[in-house]
């Protein structure tokens, strides 16, 4: 939390992987400490970058590819890559100096022309993207286009609002179901629901406990079928425990 513009504070990460559909590959261009990365479940591939060699020391989750280098050059080149349909990237750069009032906090910065072009590279991508940023004329003009959700947040500087953007409509389906509501007060709120209806379930009679576990199963097999998945009644196994219900989602607010 104490690395510059991390994503850490209470709120901000819960947020941005609450946005985040289902994605068998992960790309985090501007690493720095890697808030948002290290707190969501891990995807089959995933590939972070960053100019400075020090964010990277101890990122050796298997199937992790770190790569030292210029993340927007990187972008520019994976226009073409195969895998790239597959993937989400979540874009977290070192924001405009003029939103900043031209504080330098980083070793490598980016001017307003490394942004115009980051924007532009990423525009060009056919897969689902996510930046945060301020709220700034530059970004606003070039991501008009995009869903923005704007949130207040605590800074070095006190409190200010950012802006987190996608190329893609609000998500049915998550990666990460733990940080499914806006706030600490929803995703509770969603918890006390479910707990209410596991220990429901779990007071029934055997066999129509039974029924409502199969028909449940049926329900979300058939569901995943409409979508586009494979009709398969028997996985994935619904296993219902009260106890579950009452882990914690990882964080508050």
């Amino acid at each position: 939390m104490s690395y510059p513009g991390s994503k850490g504070q209470a709120g901000v990460w819960q947020r941005i992987i609450g946005q985040m559909p289902p994605h068998p590959l992960y790309v985090e261009p501007f690493f720095g400490s890697g808030q948002v990365f290290w707190r969501k479940l891990i995807s089959e591939m995933s590939i972070v970058i960053d100019k400075n060699p020090a964010c990277l020391v101890g990122v050796t989750r298997p199937g992790v590819v770190t790569i030292c280098g210029d993340a927007i050059r990187w972008l520019q080149g994976a226009a073409e890559w195969e895998h790239l349909p597959d993937a989400l990237i979540y874009c977290d750069p070192p924001y405009p100096l003029s939103t900043r009032k031209g504080r330098r906090y980083y070793k490598h910065e980016l001017t307003d022309l490394d942004h115009t072009t980051l924007l532009a590279s990423l525009q060009a991508l056919k897969c689902r993207v996510m930046i945060s940023s301020p709220p700034c004329e530059l970004y606003g003009a070039a991501l008009r286009k995009w869903r923005c959700l704007e949130y207040d947040t605590m800074t070095r500087g006190g409190k200010r609002r950012e802006c987190l953007w996608c190329n893609f409509p609000e998500p049915e389906q998550l990666h990460d179901w733990r940080f499914a509501g806006l706030n600490h007060r929803q995703r509770f709120g969603m918890k006390r629901f479910v707990r209410r209806w596991l220990a429901r379930i779990e007071a029934m009679p055997v066999r129509k406990r039974g029924y409502v576990l199969h028909e449940l199963q049926v329900a979300i097999a058939q569901r995943q079928a409409r979508r586009g998945g494979p009709l398969d009644i028997a996985t994935p196994s619904l296993v219902l425990a009260a106890a579950d219900a009452k882990a914690g989602d990882g964080g508050h607010q």
